[in-house]
């Protein structure tokens, strides 16, 4: 993809006038068009989303701005990773939530494992991360994979639940029928 030569216009302080953010030392020379990823980090909502996930994942801002070179571009990729993340761990974490609600006894405490398992491992990451800030370096990936194996897990105790319950409705079938036989003789 080839950009548009441009030439910027420096103002009287030496800033460019097209291009606030543009530092000094280029203004009055021929550049490439900023690309897209420039103007989409430029736009409120993205800066106020990418702040969000600042605060989310201060690591992954950090590593975007520690090479400006790929800049923006890096740092919209960094954001979609971490909201990536974020969707597939929400998302995953509703199925146990919506299980509690709906389950009983010993279902329901199959359904709270999961999310226990995630809390301690959140503490795990956290007490970690105060001891050795460099610690825990990719802890988004290791939320991601507790989803992930969620899922698996999630998915497998739905599965068994149904099974029991149709081998039980089964037996309340042939009880019934049993039952309507003796009466009918």
């Amino acid at each position: 993809m080839k950009h548009r030569q441009v030439t910027t216009k420096p103002s009287i302080d030496g800033q460019d006038t097209k291009n606030p953010d543009m530092p000094r030392s280029q203004a009055g020379k021929t550049t490439n068009q900023p690309s897209i990823a420039y103007h989409v980090a430029r736009c409120a909502p993205f800066r106020a989303i990418s702040g969000l996930f600042a605060l989310a994942f201060p690591g992954l801002l950090w590593a975007a701005q520690a090479n400006d070179a790929a800049g923006n571009a890096e740092l919209i990729w960094n954001l979609v990773i971490a909201a990536t993340v974020l969707v597939f761990s929400l998302a995953s974490a509703v199925l146990p939530v919506a299980a509690i609600r709906q389950w009983q006894g010993a279902w329901r405490i199959s359904a709270i494992l999961p999310l226990l398992a995630l809390l301690a491992w959140i503490a795990l990451i956290a007490i970690s991360k105060s001891i050795d800030a460099d610690s825990h370096r990719l802890w988004p990936f290791e939320i991601f994979a507790w989803s992930m194996l969620n899922m698996i897990y999630m998915v497998s105790a739905m599965t068994i639940k149904r099974i029991f319950e149709k081998a039980d409705q089964e037996k309340l079938e042939l009880a019934r029928q049993q039952q309507d036989g003796s009466n009918h003789s």
